[in-house]
C-alpha cells in the first residue's frame, strides 16, 4: 500500500500510472524492471541518485551490464530520471521500488527479496521508515542479510547478487 501510494505521488507522471511507461521513461511491466535491475540495491541506488549523479560519475551503464535486449545506457532514452536523494524519505523509495518490482513489475511476492526488502514484515522497511538506517549506512546495519552498499556514489550495476 506504502509503495503504490508514493509511486502514484513520485512516479506515475513519467512512468505511467500502470507501469507501461511513458516516452522515454522505461517501463516496468512484464517483468523488465527485473531485467534491468536484477539486484535490488542497483535500483535503489538509481532512483536515489539519478541520470545527472550517473552521467556527472562517468558511469555509463546502470543496472544489469549484460541485459536482454540490450543494457541501459545513462541518459542514452533522452529521459533524465531525476535524483530522489533529499526530495522523499528512504522508505518512500524503497516502497515505490517495491512497488515499481512486484506490483506493476510482476515480480514473485514469495521471493527471498521480496520477503526481505517489500514484506509488510521486511525488517529492512522498517528501520529505514523509523529512522534507524538510511541507504548510507543500510549495508552496515544489515550486513548479516548480505545488504549491497547503495549509498551516494553511483556504481555500475550488477548482473546477479554477488
Amino acid at each position: 500500500g506504502d509503495g503504490a501510494v508514493a509511486y502514484a505521488t513520485n512516479c506515475s507522471g513519467c512512468h505511467g500510472a500502470d507501469g507501461a511507461g511513458v516516452g522515454s521513461a522505461y517501463g516496468f511491466t512484464d517483468g523488465a524492471v527485473m531485467k534491468t535491475f536484477p539486484v535490488i540495491e542497483d535500483q535503489l541506488r538509481w532512483v536515489y541518485l539519478g541520470t545527472k549523479a550517473y552521467a556527472d560519475a562517468g558511469v555509463t551503464i546502470y543496472g544489469d551490464p549484460n541485459r536482454e535486449g540490450g543494457a541501459h545506457v545513462t541518459g542514452a532514452s533522452g529521459g533524465q530520471m531525476p535524483g530522489w536523494k533529499g526530495s522523499i524519505t528512504d522508505a518512500e523509495i524503497l516502497a515505490s521500488v517495491c512497488d515499481e518490482r512486484y506490483g506493476l513489475g510482476g515480480g514473485d511476492q514469495e521471493s527471498d527479496e521480496f520477503i526481505e526488502w517489500c514484506s509488510p514484515e521486511s525488517e529492512i522497511y522498517a528501520a529505514l521508515l523509523d529512522g534507524s538506517a538510511t541507504f548510507d549506512n543500510l549495508h552496515e546495519v544489515f550486513a548479516d542479510k548480505g545488504v549491497l552498499e547503495i549509498g551516494s556514489t553511483p556504481i555500475p550495476g550488477l548482473a546477479e547478487r554477488p
